[in-house]
C-alpha cells in the first residue's frame, strides 16, 4: 500500500473514532460502505468524495434529521410593532433632524430571514408632523402646516452576527436597515393667501427610500425589543403641503425614531 493510502486510512480510522456516538448509526454505516478499508485508495476515492459531499450538504437538505434538538437554530420569521415620533425636513423646517414639529408615529412589519444575518420583509407606517415659519423667525412669510403620511414598502435588516436563539437569558446586537416603498401625504396649510408665490398641494402620492440603524434585545423564546432610527428621502416637495417659491425640485425628507417590540419564530 502506498504512503498516501496509509495516510488516508489513518485519517479514516481517526474520523470514525471521533464521530463514534456523535453521528447517527446510519451515517456511520454509510461511512463504512462508501470508504471500505479493504478497497484500494484509487477504487474508493471518488466514492469517498461523494460521501463527503453528501455529509456536508445533509444539514441543509435534512435539517430535522441531522440537527439534534439541543442545536441552536436561527430565527426564521419576525412580526413587530413600532411606536415613536417622526419629523420632516422641508420648506417649513429647513434644518436636518429638528425636533420642532415632531409628531407621533406607528409602524408594523413582518419579515423572513434569507440567511441567519439577513431579514427581508414588508412594512407599513403612519407618521404625523408639523412645521411653522414662526419656529425659525420667518415672521414675514408666516406659514404653518400639519401633515400625516401613510407609507408601505419593503425593507432589509442586516445583522453583523447570525441571529440565533440564545441558550439562556437575553442577547443583543445592532443592525442596519434599508427600505423603500410608496407614500401618500395629506396636509393642512395655514397662512397661505390665494396669490402667495408658494405653490400648494395638499394631497400627494410619491415614493420613499433610505435607511437607518437599530439595536435590539431578544431571548430564547423569540421575544424582542429595541430602538430604531430611520431617515428617508422622498420624491416630493409637498410633505408639508407647500413648495417654496413654487420649486418642487427640492424634495422633502422624513425621519423617524421608533421603539420596536415583537416576536421571532
Amino acid at each position: 500500500m502506498c504512503k498516501l493510502c496509509q495516510v488516508v486510512k489513518i485519517l479514516y480510522i481517526f474520523l470514525l473514532r471521533l464521530t463514534s456516538g456523535v453521528l447517527p448509526f446510519s451515517t456511520q454505516a454509510t461511512f463504512h460502505y462508501w470508504f471500505r478499508p479493504n478497497d484500494s485508495f484509487h477504487e474508493s476515492f471518488f466514492d469517498f468524495l461523494f460521501f463527503i459531499t453528501t455529509l456536508v450538504l445533509s444539514p441543509w437538505v435534512l435539517p430535522a434529521q441531522t440537527m439534534p434538538d439541543s442545536t441552536i437554530r436561527p430565527f426564521r420569521l419576525n412580526i413587530s410593532l413600532q411606536g415613536g415620533m417622526s419629523t420632516y425636513q422641508g420648506d417649513l423646517i429647513p434644518v436636518e433632524l429638528s425636533l420642532k414639529g415632531a409628531g407621533p408615529s406607528i409602524a408594523w412589519g413582518i419579515s423572513r430571514n434569507v440567511s441567519p444575518r439577513l431579514f427581508v420583509g414588508l412594512e407599513a407606517c403612519l407618521a404625523t408632523y408639523a412645521g411653522s415659519d414662526f419656529d425659525f423667525n420667518r415672521m414675514q412669510r408666516g406659514l404653518s402646516s400639519t401633515a400625516a403620511v401613510i407609507a408601505a414598502g419593503v425593507n432589509v435588516r442586516w445583522f453583523p452576527k447570525p441571529l440565533l436563539r440564545p441558550r439562556k437569558g437575553w442577547n443583543s446586537q445592532p443592525y442596519a436597515l434599508a427600505a423603500t416603498g410608496a407614500l401618500y401625504s395629506e396636509s393642512s396649510v395655514a397662512g397661505l393667501p390665494a396669490q402667495h408665490p408658494d405653490a400648494q398641494v395638499l394631497h400627494v402620492s410619491s415614493w420613499y427610500a433610505g435607511g437607518g440603524f437599530g439595536y435590539q434585545f431578544y431571548n430564547w423564546e423569540g421575544w424582542m425589543f429595541g430602538i430604531e432610527a430611520r431617515r428617508f428621502l422622498t420624491g416630493t416637495d409637498y410633505l408639508d403641503g407647500i413648495s417654496a417659491a413654487g420649486n418642487p425640485k427640492r424634495n422633502d425628507g422624513l425621519s423617524m425614531l421608533l421603539v420596536r417590540v415583537g416576536k421571532y419564530f
